[in-house]
């Protein structure tokens, strides 16, 4: 009995944390990521694909498809090491367009992943996210006796952590007040009644 409780312990974090995972991971595939992501490396592979039929026939610096394709990442990404660069005038033109894609690719991909994290962030502030807990409190309800429980709980949580997850109706400013004034807590909030 006592390694059951032991292992469930231990078990916990580990089983949080692989459910949060896998809804970031939903979030992720639910959203233009992938899409993003998928026009990224072919605009890549083009990239790399083109110097290495324009440049490749010199072998000089262009030696394989492999630095070609480093090539267009070091391009795209505006890093420019300048290990590799192309001699011939129509390289130097496609390289010009790799550059230039590269900067609207790159930027379409990171705007992506930071509205991802902005659009989590205002779920979690409007309570509208899915919570993963497990041997939490649940406080149904917000007025006067909420913000006594939630002290006492305050009080409570110097020796341990503790999770509390409350739903209610409350509007976003006092969401946002409750959750500064209660972050030894690991409070959420869940929008409804």
């Amino acid at each position: 009995m006592k390694i059951r409780n032991v292992t469930a312990i231990l078990l916990a974090p580990l089983i949080e944390t692989t459910a949060a995972v896998r809804e970031f991971l939903r979030m992720l595939f639910r959203s233009s990521l992938p899409r993003v992501l998928l026009m990224l490396l072919a605009g890549i592979a083009l990239a790399a694909a083109a110097i290495s039929f324009t440049e490749g026939r010199t072998k000089e610096v262009f030696s394989s498809f492999w630095v070609s394709a480093w090539w267009a990442v070091v391009s795209m990404t505006s890093t420019g090491y300048g290990d590799i660069v192309p001699l011939t005038p129509v390289g130097r033109v496609i390289g010009s367009l790799v550059i230039l894609s590269g900067v609207v690719l790159v930027s379409f991909f990171t705007a992506t992943v930071s509205s991802l994290f902005v659009a989590a962030k205002i779920r979690e502030g409007q309570g509208l996210e899915q919570i993963h807990y497990r041997d939490h409190t649940v406080i149904c309800g917000y007025g006067f006796l909420t913000i006594k429980l939630l002290d006492s709980l305050k009080a409570l949580s110097q020796n341990a952590k503790i999770r509390a997850v409350l739903i209610g109706d409350i509007p976003e400013s006092d969401v946002a007040d409750l959750m500064s004034r209660y972050a030894l807590l690991d409070l959420k909030y869940v929008r409804g009644d």
